[in-house]
């Protein structure tokens, strides 16, 4: 199992990424399928690769077949739980969500009109994002001031 993780990280995971633009909507729905997949094996963290992914999912958002967009949905909404749940255990996983790279893709969305379906989901996501950046942020702020704080009480 250890093996097919590797495999999944170092190789399929960028031949994702080069093809979720793809504008067929039967590669849309194949890749939507792997997406899937992959993100329900418990040991594979697909949040390291989301700002990869992110910008296909939100094409696939405007896509005309209405499955393919309910998917995409479906799919984002897994990647905002997941990031969720990344915040809520940082100390495993925050170094691998990159706020930065994941910002622009969304303000991209916002500010362009690509898609109305994408644009109020950028919005969202976008609203989500600074949340738990900020979540972050002030619990950080708070535990090492509170650190300190003990140390110098302690002392």
């Amino acid at each position: 199992i250890c093996i097919c993780i590797c495999i999944c990280k170092n190789r399929f995971v960028p031949l994702l990424e080069r093809r979720i633009k793809h504008p067929d909507a039967n590669v849309r729905q194949y890749l939507l399928s792997w997406v899937k997949l992959l993100e329900s094996i418990p040991n594979i963290n697909l949040i390291e690769y989301l700002p990869q992914l992110l910008e296909g999912l939100f094409l696939m958002l405007g896509d005309t077949t209405a499955e393919i967009s309910r998917e995409a949905t479906t799919t984002l909404s897994g990647f905002l739980g997941d990031l969720y749940i990344c915040i809520c255990n940082f100390l495993d996983h925050v170094g691998k969500v990159d706020f930065g790279t994941l910002s622009q893709i969304l303000v991209y969305y916002c500010t362009n009109d690509i898609d109305e379906y994408a644009h109020y989901h950028a919005l969202g996501w976008l609203l989500q994002v600074v949340y738990l950046y900020l979540y972050l942020y002030l619990y950080l702020y708070l535990y090492l001031h509170l650190s300190s704080f003990s140390s110098f009480s302690s002392s």
